[in-house]
């Protein structure tokens, strides 16, 4: 209660109270914040079979992936990520991370089989974000996975692309912009929670494979005729 007394002059007095109680309110806090994907910061890998290493400057590092694959790379979520989500006054709960299909499964990405024939759809399997050649059921052509702890972005590249032709062995192509989004989600103790999202699949890039080897004449081998 908040009380009121009031006194006369000859001591007569009169106290009235109203319930403070019920008119104190406390306004909620909740997470807030944003990401931003860093500038010229790529996730690459390279098409050319054993040339882990052997990317243009400002496109990571690639190693070679598990069997079948053309190359794999890993870029850590602070290497790609400005990241300024906080809990708020309640404090943390937890932090998490996921990757999603802006158009749902099916999408075509914007990345062809080297033919130009058949177009690479997009599928989230169960969080990680699969390429499949032609339809959802189509040969693998690519994942892109997070860890759903530390924000860490893995892409893997199992099948070449179509790459502007005599451009070089390093053209570069890449998915389709607003595609692919990797998630950023931070709860507060009292479950308040923020969900913020960078467009992933901008800064996935694939590095052309392109014909080589040589030739040369053999040893003493000769093409001849005789005027006889």
């Amino acid at each position: 209660n908040l009380n009121a007394t009031i006194v006369d002059k000859d001591g007569d007095s009169l106290t009235q109270s109203v319930d403070l109680g019920s008119v104190v309110k406390f306004i909620d806090d909740a997470p807030s914040g944003t990401i931003a994907l860093k500038n010229g910061v790529y996730l690459a890998t390279d098409e050319t079979a054993g040339s882990q290493g052997q990317l243009p400057s400002g496109y990571g590092t690639e190693t070679a992936g598990p069997n079948g694959a053309l190359g794999q790379q890993t870029i850590t979520y602070s290497a790609l990520v400005t990241d300024t989500l906080v809990a708020g006054s309640d404090g943390p709960g937890s932090k998490s991370y996921g990757l999603s299909v802006v158009g749902g499964d099916g999408t075509a990405s914007g990345l062809k089989t080297p033919d130009g024939l058949t177009n690479i759809v997009l599928l989230n399997n169960g969080g990680v974000i699969e390429g499949h050649v032609g339809t959802t059921g189509g040969a693998m052509a690519f994942t892109l996975s997070v860890n759903s702890v530390s924000g860490d972005v893995t892409l893997t590249q199992y099948q070449a692309f179509q790459h502007s032709p005599n451009n070089g062995p390093n053209d570069i192509v890449g998915i389709t912009s607003g595609l692919i989004d990797l998630n950023a989600t931070i709860v507060d103790k009292d479950a308040d929670s923020l969900k913020q999202s960078v467009d992933l699949g901008s800064v996935v890039k694939f590095i052309d494979d392109a014909p080589s080897g040589t030739i040369a004449l053999k040893n003493g081998v000769y093409l001849a005729t005789d005027e006889t």
